[in-house]
């Protein structure tokens, strides 16, 4: 079911603008978001919002699917204390 909720990330994503050559493995962000980001969020039915707010979505919606932390940290490129510190659903009350 997650899979389905979200898309796997084919390219890295720089947080600058980047303007790399074809293929070097960084993209411009604002061509990113014009091309790709917008019309993705507009298919899936979702309100525009930055790639960050969607990663903490990832994030929750991975946790509450069963995903194990340490899995989590590792796909993500993060640790368990930053998944722990940045989504509430990683350490119910």
């Amino acid at each position: 079911m997650l899979k389905q909720r979200v898309p796997a990330q084919t390219h890295p994503v720089s947080h600058q603008a980047s303007r790399s050559a074809p293929g070097s493995g960084y993209i411009d962000i604002e061509k990113f978001r014009h091309r790709e980001w917008t019309p993705a969020l507009r298919a899936a039915g979702i309100d525009h919002r930055p790639v960050k707010a969607m990663r903490h979505t990832f994030a929750t919606w991975a946790i509450e699917a069963g995903v194990e932390l340490w899995y989590l940290a590792r796909i993500m490129g993060t640790s368990t204390t930053q998944i722990e510190d940045t989504t509430p659903v990683a350490h119910p009350h």
